[in-house]
């Protein structure tokens, strides 16, 4: 990720969704839920209970980039926990 995509940027002129839950979850191409091939963390569209937007990860390097990302903006922004 580029610092212009990671920064701060305003949301004006943005479509925003309000979510009302999410869950975390391992996705397999079979029924049986053999040897699942992605991690999908979805979240439930507020008044809207037959929808729900989901964001696949195919790798551990990109759920890392996720994590790491969300932490240097929760950092940033809430200041570090203390230990």
């Amino acid at each position: 990720m580029s610092k212009e995509e990671t920064g701060y940027r305003s949301l004006r002129n943005t479509v925003q969704i309000p979510f009302d839950g999410y869950g975390i979850a391992q996705w397999c191409p079979t029924d049986d839920g053999e040897n699942p091939t992605e991690v999908h963390l979805h979240f439930d569209v507020e008044g809207m209970d037959d929808i729900m937007f989901a964001m696949r990860f195919k790798s551990m390097r990109a759920v890392k980039e996720l994590v790491d990302t969300l932490m240097l903006h929760a950092e940033e922004v809430f200041g570090r926990e203390k230990p």
